[in-house]
Parts: C-alpha cells; structure tokens; sequence
C-alpha cells in the first residue's frame, strides 16, 4: 500500500523516470492499482470525507476542457488523493511519514550528486527532455540520475538552480515550505528539516523565499514569547544574503544573479524581473477580459487561439481566462470543504489553507498533483491537532 502512494505522489511531481511513459498507460495503471489496494487493504479504510472527494470532482469537472478522454484522464489521476482521504486517520499518519522519509532521502542523495558537480567533479550523465520536442512547450535536461539539471535550450547551459529528480525547482521550493509548516518551521527537533533548508536555498526560487518568510511568520509569531528573537532573526537572515550577493566577488555570485537580480524592479511591465508567470500581452488581455461576461464561464477557445503560441501564461489570471470565476469559485470551494465538518476553523489552519491558494495562484498546474494535495490534507489535520 505503501509503494502505491509514494509512486503516484513521485508521479504527481514529475519525477524523471516518469517522462517518457505514455499518459494512458500510467492512467490505467492509476486505476488497476487503486482498484487492487482498495480491495487487499479493506480494513484501512473507513471513507471519511465524501464532501470533500464530491467537491474535488465538481472542482475537476469545472476546470477541465476538451473531448470526455480529457475529463476521465483527469479524475482517475486523482485517484491517489481521493484515496488517501478515506483512509483512516492512522494510516494517514503512517503513509504521509513514509513518504516524507523517502522524500528526504532523494532529495539528500540528490544535493551531495549536486554538490560534487559543482566542486568539478565529472559524473556521467544523459541528455534527457520532457514533453514534446516537436511543439514550443518541452524542458531539456542533463539527467544524471541522481539529480537532474535544466538546461538552456539555445545555449546547452546548465541551469544553476536545484530541483532533485523533478521537473522543476518551484515545485520543490513550495512543497518543502509547506512540509516545514506541517513541522511548525522547527529545525532544531527535526534535523531532517535541515536537508530541506538547504535544498529550499539552493532552487533559487523567489516564491520560495517568499512563502517561507511570509508564512514563517505567520506560524511562529502567534502565540510566541520569542516574537522579537523570531523577527531579529529572519531580518539578519535576509540582511546576510542580501549582503553577500551584493558585495561577494564583487557581486558576481549566483546569489546575486538567481535572488537579487530577479527582484528588481521593471518599470515598464510594473512588475519585478523575476516575474514570468504571464506575458505582457496576456496581461493587457486580462486586464479587458476580467470586465466582460465571458469571465464567468471563462474562454478556453479564445486563449487557444489568441495565446497558444504566445509564451507561458500560467497562474491565477490564466484560471480565470481558460476557466472562468467558477471554475475558480469551485476550487476555492474544494480546499474550504474539509472545514464543513472535518477540520476546525482556526488561526493556523485557515492561514495553511491561504498558504496552499498562494502556490495555487502562483502557478495552477501544481493544483491537481497528488503529492501537494495530500500534503494539504494531512497538514491541516496535524495542524488542527494542535
């Protein structure tokens, strides 16, 4: 039962190994192995949170277009999370834990691979890609099994920022960040959480940094006679990275050049450099379409045609347009449901609720992954069991 989860949650993520296996294979496997693990392992389930698994489907139902194929690939895809809601509490537990350990360990064995290549060391690796090579949107990648490294697609660089054996390092960072608010940002009893520090600093990953300040705060701060430690802390923390990307080698450092350099200010898109969610030209689209009637139902024939080409848009603005302010209302619903009679209303689980939603917001295709939403579900009921 174990294998089942931790499979699909390295799935979700789009671990390496996972690339070049065809969508439907993996979805029927999805379906024989839910299937079988509901039938061998029975007694671990008590089905629990039939509200909640209701409101994901209404969720997937609105945020879902194209042929019937489509709405089936997506609902059988979510079998894990569905799944992992029924079961009982304490295998919950037991399953969330084990992958946790697992995850540690590939992300540990993946920083020392990280580390040697960046000391000079040569390790043998393979040029590897994800998606289709003959469209605009696909990834290349050194893969050197251990860890894989994005490269450019023009310049055969490779890419500096660490994501262990995943797609892409935004998705580490903001997974790790909501791991370390399950854990109440404690370093000190869980020494594992270092390994996750590091690697959070090494994705160089704005939303990353953010959310873990932002949501450290949020976590620490309430109810904490150490609130002004906490704050002197975080503030020497920033004011020391900011410090050695400045002036480190005379500010030629990747510090300076992945964190810094991204955060400055562009005057002419009104937004820092970093941000690559949308485009230009999607942003003054949107700033149009969020006044007609077409944003309730959104206009996924639209974006087809005017923005299929037309660079990355993804996030909360590109939900809106492809799905509309219902399929965004649904969604919305779908993460409250659990508070309707599961989880209780408090300080600290609204605000991990309100953490999930900013990674939603930020980038929407980690919004059906099983991995995150597992963790969302079990971190609010740790977090309420406080």
């Amino acid at each position: 039962m174990l294998c089942y989860y931790i499979i699909c949650m390295l799935y979700s993520l789009h671990a390496y190994m996972f690339w070049h296996i065809d969508n439907v294979i993996i979805t029927l496997t999805i379906l024989t192995a839910t299937i079988c693990v509901h039938i061998v392992y029975s007694k671990y389930y008590s089905y629990d949170g039939k509200h909640i698994a209701f409101c994901l489907l209404v969720a997937v139902l609105m945020g879902t277009h194209g042929n019937m194929n489509n709405y089936i690939f997506n609902i059988i895809n979510l079998f894990p999370f569905i799944s992992f809601l029924f079961l009982k509490e304490e295998q919950k537990y037991c399953v969330f834990y084990s992958w946790r350990r697992i995850f540690i360990v590939i992300v540990a064995i993946s920083l020392v691979c990280y580390i040697f290549i960046h000391l000079g060391i040569s390790l043998p690796y393979t040029i590897d890609f994800y998606g289709d090579l003959t469209g605009n949107h696909y990834y290349v990648a050194r893969n050197y099994f251990l860890l894989i490294q994005l490269q450019s697609i023009y310049t055969d660089i490779a890419l500096e920022r660490f994501q262990s054996i995943f797609l892409e390092p935004g998705y580490l960072a903001c997974l790790i960040v909501m791991m370390f608010y399950i854990d109440n940002f404690k370093f000190k009893g869980r020494k594992s959480n270092i390994i996750l520090f590091v690697a959070l600093i090494l994705t160089f990953s704005i939303a990353g940094y953010l959310l873990f300040v932002l949501f450290y705060m949020i976590r620490t701060m309430k109810n904490n006679r150490y609130k002004i430690l906490s704050i002197v802390g975080v503030s020497s923390l920033i004011l020391g990275v900011y410090l050695y990307g400045m002036y480190y080698n005379d500010g030629n450092n990747e510090v300076n050049t992945q964190i810094l350099g991204r955060l400055q200010y562009d005057n002419e898109r009104g937004t820092i450099e970093g941000y690559n969610r949308t485009t230009e030209v999607f942003d003054a689209y949107f700033d149009n379409f969020i006044l007609s009637s077409k944003v309730i139902m959104g206009d996924y024939q639209g974006y087809e045609r005017l923005f299929a080409f037309g660079g990355p848009n993804v996030g909360i603005k590109y939900y809106i347009v492809v799905y509309g302010l219902l399929g965004l209302l649904s969604y919305c619903l779908f993460l409250y449901s659990p508070f309707f009679r599961t989880i209780r209303r408090s300080y600290f689980t609204l605000a991990f609720m309100l953490l999930w939603f900013v990674i939603f917001a930020r980038g929407n295709y980690v919004m059906w992954m099983n991995a995150f939403l597992i963790t969302y579900i079990f971190g609010l009921i740790v977090v309420e069991k406080e």
